[in-house]
């Protein structure tokens, strides 16, 4: 190899590892932002995880008392089959007690 040829080739490889300096500045660069936003993204990720649990858990206490809400519905729709029954009687005992007295009276 001459020594033209030689310093071509050291000129080559001077321009490249230039360029290679630059480069890799310019991902070391890109790789800094990138840091900051994965960061921001981690914050919000867990954040949102935070979110789903808290309205899983708002999710489970309106289940809950949904369930109890029923269960006191069925509760007062017993107790007013009840009712409905004591009145009937009761309406019962007054037909019968005014139409008794119908019967009674005209004799």
């Amino acid at each position: 190899m001459t020594n033209e040829e030689l310093e071509k080739t050291m000129q080559f490889i001077i321009e490249q590892q230039a360029q290679f300096a630059a480069n890799f500045q310019r991902m070391e660069e890109a790789r800094e932002k990138d840091s900051a936003r994965v960061t921001r993204l981690e914050e919000s990720f867990q954040l949102l995880v935070r979110l789903a649990e808290s309205h899983d858990e708002r999710l489970v206490a309106l289940a809950e008392a949904q369930i109890r809400t029923n269960e006191q519905i069925a509760a007062i729709n017993e107790r007013t089959a009840e009712t409905d029954e004591r009145l009937n009687a009761l309406i019962a005992v007054v037909e019968r007690y005014i139409s008794n007295r119908g019967v009674n009276g005209s004799s």
